[in-house]
């Protein structure tokens, strides 16, 4: 079981930097912010990549999301979609180190774990 991500969660991408996701969703909240589902974090820009960009190298600074590996719960649904889970991961449109990744490292809340 992992806790189950909030809109207060720390998401970053390998090198730094963070996003801010939206829940698509309002029915379901922990300590007052909504719970994330499978969906939510892709498109998700970074609000900073510490990677500089440098294109005559091919290196690329980390802008967004592009989808989720994630993990997500497969009993807790909103909607008919799963929640998110603390340790989820997924690529990003940085790079290198190919691929590059994001990673939930909390879940903004210690209320509510899923499976």
């Amino acid at each position: 079981m992992a806790f189950v991500l909030t809109e207060n969660a720390s998401i970053a991408c390998m090198h730094q930097g963070a996003i801010k996701p939206s829940a698509s969703q309002g029915k379901l909240k922990v300590d007052g912010s909504k719970v994330l589902l499978a969906g939510d974090i892709a498109g998700t820009k970074f609000s900073t990549c510490t990677l500089v960009t440098d294109t005559s190298h091919g290196i690329q600074k980390c802008t967004s999301a592009t989808t989720e590996a994630g993990i997500s719960s497969s009993k807790l649904k909103v909607d008919g979609k799963s929640v998110l889970l603390q340790g989820s991961n997924g690529p990003v449109d940085g790079f290198p180190p190919i691929p590059s990744t994001w990673t939930a490292s909390s879940a903004g809340q210690t209320k509510l774990k899923a499976s």
